[in-house]
């Protein structure tokens, strides 16, 4: 999900999986109203956004573990592939949700091993 909002509403969003006993949240960078990846007019927030939405959540996710020890996996996924056709962007963003702490890394829209490899 993108996080129902801003940034904002990414904490709470991860704090209520949490507190309704989730083992983790994916959060993704398409803009709102989320549309499948497949469909036509998917689209994607800017990189600052989408990598600020990771942020949060893993910022969160750590709160969480401070307070209470409560552990989420953080997945971070990314359409920009599907929205842009920019696979530098794609493999941009990935790095940039690693760096911010995501426990796993998405990207949807890659068509073989040597899409994987780039």
């Amino acid at each position: 999900d993108g996080g129902y909002g801003g940034v904002l509403n990414v904490r709470r969003t991860v704090r209520g999986y949490a507190k309704a006993g989730f083992a983790g949240v994916c959060i993704e960078d398409q803009t709102f109203p989320k549309r499948c990846a497949y469909a036509k007019g998917c689209q994607v927030v800017t990189h600052d956004e989408a990598v600020e939405r990771i942020r949060a959540t893993v910022k969160a996710r750590d709160e969480l573990r401070g307070e209470d020890g409560t552990d989420l996996l953080v997945i971070a996924r990314t359409d920009v592939l599907r929205a842009t056709g920019d696979m530098a962007e794609c493999r941009r963003r990935c790095q940039a949700f690693v760096q911010e702490g995501a426990d796993v890394v998405y990207a949807e829209g890659l068509e073989g091993e040597a899409d994987m490899r780039t």
